[in-house]
């Protein structure tokens, strides 16, 4: 399926590690069913605010809301890829599934010749290697947050494995040039490391391939810029300028503030077991600089040291393992290719068995918790988000406002106003120049004709408008949901008695661990009572 030198014991291995990985995603997906009572859900509600993208896409629209322009997509490519699967809920699973086991092929690839390139067959070590190599790259559970990380990870060890196999009379691979071009599409951490990879195929002497490549993805960011401009809409996503202060500073011409706070941010950062494992990866990728010296082992290290220091400088950690999964899956795909002449030697048992133990390792310290309690964070989404989204669609179908955009906005006809500012331009300005006033939420809300509101009262404390109504709280057991209660208020005071007729009779269909407690329409609302 991939560039390779391939052998039937190779060819094998891959198909094992594929297996490996499609059994631990059936299990993951398996104890989630169990959890929800047969329907699959992912473990982030972000996924769903791609689906609703999507919706909105196959309609020829690029929003949330029909006739109100957003861009709340973390990603180019990915809501266009969900809306060609009709947008339907499993589009993210089919689209995972491929980025998953493509990603146990190629490193199951890396792992065979750097283990076992002299061998007849793989060694129980290797065997036993590709199981705990899956799990120090998340490569289990990520596939179950729904999102375009798998398929970045994918793309990214399709620009490794193409950099192993360049020379100056091999030309690049089509693999290869397809990761080149998806890396940066599906995430815009994709950028440095197509880059320097593009950089590399210069260096090569491939100059037609580097500027093809150039070429069509610079024509691909121009129209997706050129389209957001049109659009009204700045050039990076909501979701972009709402986590990034670097971003957020180019955009809203605050620059020199926003890179203080974000050197900060990097000191922060470092503390993170994820950046100190990736600092060590760097290192022994220095390997590569150690005679005899091979041009192609120091070209991989080069741009993938280039690219894992990149993401260290302005790159995000964290949120259940996703976003620092693509460089820690190509680091370690370019550490075992560089030490291949190490750990193929038929005397290099021990130094396998460290590797094993390092993996092992690097796995439980970074990942066990996704691992484990995926399926809990499903549970979340579907007692949380998804009892939110049938309250605004089948019980109380009005408009609504909300700053947990994702499975509200999705199959959801009425109009949702995203009070966090990914699906609204207006919002994710006044969050930019003002923060959080009382003002600008009564006043947006008013335009808008919000009749009610699901919020975290944590998030907002006092500065909701104190005319809205609190109509009662769902409590429910935090995994990775932001907060246990969300607060349901009656904006349109006209509207209590539909509302709370509404809530009466959803209360009863509610799963038995999320509870509902009824409120008296009357304020000052205490706020301290609901504070996680």
């Amino acid at each position: 399926m991939f560039p390779s030198v391939q052998t039937p014991q190779r060819r094998q291995f891959q198909a094992f590690a594929t297996l490996v990985c499609a059994v631990g995603l059936a299990i993951i997906i398996a104890k989630i069913l169990q959890e929800t009572g047969g329907s699959l859900f992912y473990a982030l509600d972000d996924p769903y605010i791609h689906l609703a993208l999507a919706e909105n896409l196959l309609h020829g629209h690029y929003g949330i809301n029909p006739g109100e322009v957003a861009s709340p997509s973390s990603s180019i490519l990915y809501p266009f890829l969900l809306a060609l699967f009709g947008a339907g809920p499993y589009a993210p699973l089919i689209l995972n599934f491929v980025g998953a086991l493509g990603t146990a092929w190629v490193l199951g690839g890396f792992l065979f010749d750097a283990f076992d390139q002299s061998n007849t067959r793989p060694s129980p070590i290797t065997y036993l290697s590709v199981v705990t190599l899956l799990g120090a790259v998340n490569g289990y559970a990520l596939a179950l947050t729904g999102m375009e990380h798998t398929l970045h990870v994918l793309a990214s060890l399709l620009i490794l494995r193409g950099l192993t196999h360049l020379s100056r009379e091999t030309r690049p691979d089509g693999w290869m040039l397809l990761g080149l071009i998806a890396a940066p599409l599906l995430r815009f951490e994709g950028f440095a490391l197509s880059l320097f990879a593009i950089f590399a195929l210069f260096a090569w002497g491939h100059w037609r391939s580097g500027a093809a490549v150039t070429l069509v993805l610079s024509l691909i960011v121009a129209a997706y810029v050129g389209l957001m401009t049109h659009l009204g809409l700045p050039p990076l996503p909501s979701s972009v300028l709402v986590k990034s202060s670097v971003s957020a500073g180019v955009v809203d011409h605050s620059l020199a503030d926003a890179f203080a706070s974000h050197l900060q941010d990097i000191l922060t950062s470092l503390e993170r077991p994820q950046a100190k494992w990736l600092i060590a990866g760097l290192a022994m990728l220095c390997f590569a600089f150690v005679p005899p010296l091979n041009a192609r082992r120091l070209s991989v290290a080069l741009v993938v040291g280039a690219a894992a220091v990149a993401h260290v400088l302005v790159g995000h950690w964290g949120w259940y393992g996703r976003y620092e999964a693509y460089i820690m899956a190509t680091v370690v795909g370019a550490v075992l290719y560089v030490w291949t002449p190490v750990l193929s030697s038929p005397r290099a048992r021990s130094a396998k068995l460290v590797l094993l133990l390092v993996l092992t390792f690097v796995s439980n310290r970074n990942y066990i918790t996704p691992l484990l309690t995926t399926h809990l964070a499903a549970r979340n989404v579907y007692e949380q988000q998804y009892q939110m989204h049938r309250f605004a669609t089948e019980f109380f179908p009005e408009t609504t406002a909300v700053n947990d955009l994702g499975w509200v906005a999705y199959r959801n006809d009425n109009y949702v106003l995203d009070l966090w500012g990914l699906g609204s331009e207006i919002v994710r300005q006044n969050w930019a120049q003002y923060g959080l006033t009382t003002n600008w939420v009564e006043e947006i809300a008013e335009d808008k004709d919000a009749v009610f509101a699901m919020v975290y009262p944590a998030v907002f404390t006092t500065e909701l408008p104190p005319e809205w109504c609190h109509m009662g709280t769902i409590r429910t057991n935090r995994v990775m949901s932001a907060y246990e209660n969300v607060g349901f208020f009656l904006i349109d005071r006209s509207r209590e008695a539909d509302m709370r007729e509404a809530l009466n009779a959803f209360k009863q269909t509610l799963p038995a661990d999320t509870r509902f407690t009824a409120a008296e329409c009357s304020a000052p609302y205490d706020w301290t009572l609901y504070w996680d």
